[in-house]
Formats: C-alpha cells, sequence, structure tokens
C-alpha cells in the first residue's frame, strides 16, 4: 500500500496502517505544473529553471540516501505548445545524470517494500529510546486490534 503523501518531503516513510505495511512517497506542490502556470502565473521558462533547480539541490542531497523528486504533470498544463519547450527540456537535463530512475510512485513504494522496508523498520525501532517502546508497542496493538475488530 502507499500513498502521495503532500507535506514537502524528500524521502519517503513507513508506516502500519491496519496491520499492514503502508508507504509514504514524496509529493511536491511547487513542482506541480497547474500550480505553477495557474495559481503562480510562472512563465514556462521559469518553471524548467524551476525543475532543474529543484532536481541539482535533490541529486546533490541525495548522493548518499536517494531522494525522491516528485514532478506532478498534467497533459492539458504542460503540454500546451508554448510551454512543452521548457518541460521536455528540464527533462532532457535530469535524465542526463547517472543513477536517476524515472518512474512512477507505485514502483517507488513496491521497490522499496521488497528491498529495505524491514531493515528501515527496524532501524526507526533501534532510535526509540527503551522506556517508549513497550507503550508504543501497545499502542500500535490496539490500534490494530480496533482497527481489525470494525466492520
Amino acid at each position: 500500500m502507499w500513498a502521495l503523501n503532500c507535506l514537502e518531503m524528500k524521502e519517503g516513510s513507513i508506516h502500519l496502517r491496519r496491520g499492514k505495511r503502508y508507504v509514504s512517497i514524496p509529493y511536491s506542490l511547487e513542482m506541480n505544473d497547474t500550480i505553477a502556470y495557474l495559481e503562480q502565473k510562472v512563465p514556462p521558462r521559469q518553471y524548467g529553471k524551476a525543475l532543474k533547480d529543484n532536481f541539482d539541490r535533490l541529486y546533490e542531497e541525495g548522493a548518499e540516501s536517494g531522494t525522491i523528486m516528485c514532478i506532478p504533470t498534467h497533459n492539458y498544463q504542460v503540454s500546451c505548445a508554448h510551454r512543452i519547450k521548457a518541460y521536455e527540456e528540464a527533462l532532457e537535463y535530469i535524465t542526463g545524470h547517472s543513477k536517476v530512475w524515472v518512474t512512477i510512485g507505485r514502483e517507488i513504494a513496491s521497490y522499496f517494500l521488497e528491498h529495505y522496508y524491514d531493515a528501515a523498520q527496524a532501524d526507526i525501532a533501534s532510535r526509540i529510546p527503551n522506556r517508549y517502546k513497550t507503550e508504543l508497542m501497545s499502542a500500535l496493538d490496539k490500534n490494530y486490534l480496533h482497527s481489525h475488530h470494525r466492520s
């Protein structure tokens, strides 16, 4: 199970929802073409530059651990004749870098669940002070039981 998280994040997070593994994927309102063009009235070249600048920062920060750059687009916005060139140039720039995976949220979540979820969950658990672990596990168990007894 996965969901887009509208909070400004650069890395995903993991949760337990109703006893099932759950991954939260970053979502960027600032890179959303509809918000850029209709709300902020950004010209196409400026939107393309914003995509490149955002990528450069995340690429640098993700050198050790990886980051996620979400580019929410809508065909009726980005593919307009006067906007498409700036978007294509930004994509060419981004995909011209090594270790860039162009994909969709579902594929990111599936890959993370298969390869990293258990290790990430163990790492998080190891950081919780012992005095809170029993209380936290009890709360999670109650939430899990409550969600499974509701109809």
